[in-house]
């Protein structure tokens, strides 16, 4: 925090932050981040923790396991019907 202070950094983001441990480190810094990237894609949407960082004016940077939901995401047809309206 005192990077951004001495103007060395313009903003600071926190990765898989909860509504607690924001709380804390807005407490304890009194700096909010800025982004809070957390997980979310087609099969969990995390809305809960997104409203929790709107509350705070932190933005949500998506992120998704890339291997884990690889399988179900190319065959499953809505995603296909979208990829391929994007595609065209």
């Amino acid at each position: 925090m005192d990077a951004q202070k001495y103007g060395l950094i313009k903003t600071i983001g926190v990765s898989n932050f909860l509504p607690e441990h924001l709380d804390n480190i807005i407490e304890a810094t009194d700096v909010t981040p800025a982004t809070n990237q957390i997980e979310r894609h087609p099969y969990f949407n995390n809305k809960e923790l997104i409203a929790e960082n709107d509350k705070r004016g932190i933005v949500s940077e998506a992120w998704s396991p890339y291997a884990r939901e690889i399988n179900d995401a190319l065959t499953d047809p809505t995603i296909k019907e979208i990829a391929e309206k994007i595609r065209s």
